[in-house]
């Protein structure tokens, strides 16, 4: 199977099964799901089936694939009835999609739905913080919820559309088998293409990036490397002196890199993932991080592997806090120069775009998003222009923790549709400056299982009930005043400005 990228028939055998199994998990009026619920499972889902005594062929080849879905299924939460909460899986930035620690109370078929507040349709804060420990509660209130009372759904979390595909289920089945095997493989055999292109793409120096690609190929000269080439002959830590020095051990699990890794802006601990080399700990981390937070992983895990060789050769081991602030501060200067010589290498009218107005009988609305604090809140912008320039409503409103910037950037994008149809504005052009999340909102489909699909239906509901709509694409300083209000929200809770005032006065209000 080398031309389509298999080269374990078994694996891919098993992600050909987890197919069908995927079918009996979406496709409840089939006639095979029918059949197969009244005789394996007629009390359970298919992934708490078990076998039974004198099963068929089939149905013990569908439970052979079985761990394939478990590991990468995750229910995507809409009124909660359907979720337990703790035995279920529903939390995807938690490395089980499980509830970590066992909550101050538990009750009996205790639902997801009883943790919403359903008069404003969030979570129910200040319940899920004095129940749930820290860290399972910030993951709780990150998890976006719909305006609508919708069904809970499954969803699979290693594809960005949320839909099983036989080529993501193939690598799971290989992280199973390595997970079982414990042996180590060449790279070509056991980690997906992916994982090399997304190094390569990483918006880091090139000898970061050659760094990365060695450290995932485990040919760095780590005291374990030295010893199998019979350089030296003791392979002990020279920072703990209690284990052996591996890539993982130096850049992960040693006490020195450790206390790097509790002080990062990353919070890379918080994952809790067990990692049995540097190359899981890599696919764990380009899996469930933001391109951005790859890019610190990768500067921070050079920072500790200089401070290794640094102290190797007669130097002194700096602050954990000195070494996670040369990172921010290094990937920062180097996106700035890279910054200033894509500026620099283009002519002016390719780098900035100016508002343009609306044709007379339209308005014009312009969002934007802001995340404070590294995502444990956000803030949303939204102004509509007539065709004069002139403002007719503008809006500053305070948002929960989201995970990345497209969540922030969609959840700006409903807020600001609901204040439209608040306002009465049915004839709309729609602007906003992330190029995915327009393109997303463009399509006006009917169902998204994606992470946050819940809130593109919303919006594309809430599209459905406008007279007349576009929806386009800016650049950012073509949308410079609803970008302001969303910064302003840092200082307001929902602040709505008064009507006819132009963007110069707004932008003095805010500031």
């Amino acid at each position: 199977m080398g031309g389509m990228g298999f080269r374990d028939l078994r694996s891919f055998n098993l992600a050909m099964l987890a197919k069908q199994g995927w079918q009996l998990l979406q496709d409840h009026g089939s006639l095979l799901y029918g059949c197969f619920k009244a005789r394996y499972f007629p009390r359970c889902s298919f992934l708490e089936a078990t076998d039974c005594p004198n099963s068929s062929y089939v149905w013990k080849s569908l439970l052979a694939a079985q761990p394939i879905l478990k590991k990468g299924c995750c229910w995507r939460v809409g009124n909660g009835a359907s979720i337990r909460v703790l035995k279920d899986c529903w939390l995807p930035s938690q490395p089980t999609h499980k509830v970590l620690f066992q909550p101050v109370v538990e009750e009996w078929e205790w639902r997801v739905s009883d943790l919403i507040n359903w008069q404003e349709h969030k979570w129910d804060k200040e319940r899920i913080e004095a129940i749930f420990h820290k860290f399972d509660a910030e993951a709780i209130l990150k998890i976006p919820l719909s305006r609508r009372v919708v069904q809970d759904l499954l969803v699979w979390t290693h594809t960005k559309n949320g839909k099983y595909s036989v080529r993501s289920g193939y690598h799971v089945a290989k992280q199973l088998k390595l997970i079982d095997c414990k042996v180590g493989e060449c790279s070509t055999q056991r980690a997906p293409s992916q994982i090399w292109t997304k190094i390569w793409k990483a918006n880091v120096p090139n000898k970061i990036k050659v760094f990365a690609w060695r450290a995932g190929q485990n040919v760095l000269p780590t005291l374990d490397n030295l010893i199998l080439r019979r350089v030296i002959e003791d392979a002990t830590c020279i920072f703990c002196q209690s284990e052996e020095e591996t890539v993982l051990h130096a850049l992960w699990g040693c006490g020195v890199a450790q206390d790097v890794w509790a002080g990062s802006a990353g919070c890379f601990q918080k994952s809790g993932t067990v990692c049995y080399d540097f190359r899981h700990l890599v696919e764990e981390v380009l899996a469930k991080r933001t391109a951005e937070e790859v890019d610190l992983f990768w500067v921070t895990c050079w920072q500790i592997w200089h401070q290794r060789n640094t102290v190797s050769h007669g130097g002194v081991l700096q602050h954990p806090s000195r070494l996670n602030r040369r990172a921010m501060d290094y990937l920062r200067e180097y996106h700035e120069a890279r910054d200033h010589l894509a500026v620099t290498g283009t002519s002016p009218d390719e780098v900035t775009q100016a508002w343009q107005p609306p044709p007379c009988s339209l308005y014009k609305l312009n969002f934007d998003g802001a995340m404070f604090d590294g995502g444990d809140s956000s803030g949303y912008g939204a102004v509509i222009r007539n065709d004069k320039g002139e403002v007719v409503v503008a809006v500053s409103a305070k948002g929960g923790a989201v995970s990345d910037s497209e969540e922030m950037e969609a959840l700006a994008c409903r807020k600001a549709l609901e204040v439209a149809v608040d306002t009465s504005f049915m004839d709309l052009i729609i602007e906003g400056d992330n190029a995915t999340v327009m393109k997303i909102v463009a399509q006006f489909q009917q169902e998204s299982y994606a992470r946050i699909g819940l809130i593109y239906e919303d919006i594309w509901s809430l599209l459905a009930g406008f007279n007349s709509v576009r929806v386009s694409s800016v650049r950012r300083s073509a949308n410079n005043v609803a970008h302001v209000l969303a910064k302003h929200a840092r200082l307001v809770e929902n602040r709505l400005f008064g009507w006819r005032k132009t963007p110069l006065q707004l932008l003095m209000l805010c500031t």
